[in-house]
């Protein structure tokens, strides 16, 4: 009721003069352009959606582990902000993987994501150690219960200051569920990243304002033919 409210005052600041045919043709013409463009402007800001615990404030809480000469903490502070999860290379191996949901594949409605559709992921990365560690991240499709499709490892450069990046992936058409695999691997000893906000920006539905907008635009044309 209250959108329906706003709408109506917004619509209430344009005033159909009712002189002549084109009047009214060129005052919906800007009514139209008005609505289309305010709901266009709300779909095209994409937000940000973290899987469980994505910001490490309940620590290693729901996150899994998995290595060979790397270890896992979480501090609760230092991270993008508040805590975050870090790991260190402190022998020889191929490192390290973080895994949300304790290794468990997160159903695609649970973060309003549809198979076979692309999505921009997104991850905090910083150097907390020697060297120029490369670190990032892994999506994985699950069907069934069953690993069918992934990124491969998707690296970026670390640098001593936290840094946002983002990589396009299409969920696998017919999974049901997704994986988040943080990573540093290959890394020689002494390396250290931090990982923070770990999740994928979902651009929301049309707004009731573009619909509205498309829809006059529909009837205007079917009028004027």
């Amino acid at each position: 009721m209250q959108g329906y409210c706003n709408l109506m005052q917004f619509m209430g600041q344009f005033e159909i003069i009712p002189s002549t045919k084109n009047t009214k043709i060129e005052t919906m013409k800007k009514l139209i352009t008005s609505l289309t463009s305010i709901g266009l402007a709300s779909t095209t800001s994409a937000a940000l959606t973290l899987v469980t615990n994505g910001d490490f404030s309940s620590g290693g809480a729901d996150w899994g582990f998995s290595s060979v000469g790397a270890a896992a903490s979480f501090p609760a502070t230092g991270g993008n902000t508040g805590g975050h999860g870090q790991i260190d290379q402190t022998a020889g191996g191929w490192g390290g993987v973080l895994i949300n949901d304790n290794d468990t594949a997160v159903p695609l409605t649970s973060l309003n994501l549809v198979p076979g559709q692309s999505y921009e992921f997104s991850i905090d990365l910083i150097n907390l150690g020697a060297g120029s560690p490369v670190a990032g991240m892994k999506i994985e499709s699950w069907t069934a219960g069953v690993g069918t499709n992934n990124s491969g490892d998707i690296t970026f450069a670390t640098t001593a200051s936290w840094a946002n990046h983002t990589f396009n992936y299409t969920v696998q058409a017919g999974a049901d569920a997704i994986k988040f695999v943080p990573l540093m691997v290959a890394q020689p000893t002494g390396s250290s990243v931090g990982f923070d906000n770990v999740g994928v920006n979902v651009v929301p539905e049309p707004s009731s304002f573009s619909l509205l907008g498309l829809s006059l635009a529909g009837l205007l044309a079917r009028r004027r033919r």
